[in-house]
Parts: C-alpha cells; sequence; structure tokens
C-alpha cells in the first residue's frame, strides 16, 4: 500500500534538554534514513507539521544533540557513539491511542531507562494523527460506487440484491 500522511502537533515539553531535543520520524527497518519535525527551539505554539511517511515508520527523539531514543525499542539496545546504551533495550516512547482510531500521543524519555533516569515520559509528548493519503481514499470511493453500480444493476436485471 501507498503512503500515509502523519500530521505531528507539540502536546508538551519538560526536559533539561528541551531546547536541544529533536523529534522525527524514519523508515522502520532503516533509523538511518530519519526526517525531523520538530527542533529544540520549537514549542507547543508551533503549528502542527504535516508529512508524507510510508506505512512502517517509527519515531526517535534526539536528546540533547547526544542520543537518538527510537519507538522501536530493538533499536534502543545499540551502542551509539561507542557507548552501549540501554542495554535491555527498554521503552523510551510510550504509544497511546486517543480520540479518533488514527490518533495517538506519544511520551519520550529523554534517558536511559535502565540507568539514571526519573522515568517520567513527560520529556516530550507529541500527537500524531495518521491519515491515508487522498489517492487510497479516491480508490476507495470508485470501489464503493462501483459495488453499488453492479447492486443497482442486479436488483433492476433480477429484482433482488441478492
Amino acid at each position: 500500500s501507498g503512503p500515509t500522511f502523519a500530521t505531528f502537533d507539540i502536546v508538551g515539553e519538560i526536559a533539561g534538554y528541551q531546547n536541544t531535543n529533536k523529534f522525527g520520524f524514519y523508515q522502520q527497518g532503516n533509523a538511518a534514513n530519519k526526517t525531523q519535525v520538530f527542533t529544540g527551539p520549537d514549542n507547543t505554539a508551533t503549528p502542527d507539521k504535516t508529512f508524507s511517511v510510508l506505512n512502517n515508520f517509527g519515531l526517535y527523539l534526539k536528546a540533547n544533540n547526544a542520543t537518538f531514543w527510537y519507538s522501536d525499542r530493538f533499536l534502543n539496545n545499540a551502542p551509539q557513539a561507542g557507548t552501549p546504551l540501554n542495554s535491555g533495550g527498554d521503552p523510551q516512547a510510550l504509544i497511546y491511542k486517543i480520540g479518533s482510531q488514527n490518533q495517538y500521543l506519544i511520551a519520550f524519555e529523554d534517558l536511559d531507562v535502565t540507568g539514571v533516569t526519573d522515568k517520567d515520559y513527560n520529556d516530550f509528548w507529541v500527537k500524531m494523527t495518521v491519515t491515508p493519503e487522498p489517492g487510497s481514499w479516491a480508490l476507495f470511493a470508485l470501489g464503493a460506487v462501483a459495488l453499488l453500480f453492479l447492486a443497482r444493476r442486479k436488483k433492476a436485471l433480477t429484482g433482488s440484491f441478492f
């Protein structure tokens, strides 16, 4: 299936690193290909930002211009700059489904959960709304119209939908 659109909105940020934290997304399985959404100076007054994303993507928080924390737990197990971080691969991001089926609240911890941390997950919160690309909606609508046409045609020929 094709790309979708993800709209990101900063909900809050309470972190010692809030002026240097960076948030973005990457293609799942390819964390080297990152797209930055928000920078340290951004805050809750920053307008929503919408990006075209592939269906399988992950989220990251770059804390203090040094350490990347990922929504994919296994990536938090990898050494960065020669130092092993989060050796247990513990979650650095908690993801909650909110509102509609396509809205999520992502809460990041900006320190190593297995090391020195407060485990508060209030260091960066972002609301994400995911919607299919307009082409996908158009195909869905075209299919629905075709099914309706076929059903009406069958009724005209047989007098019944079944």
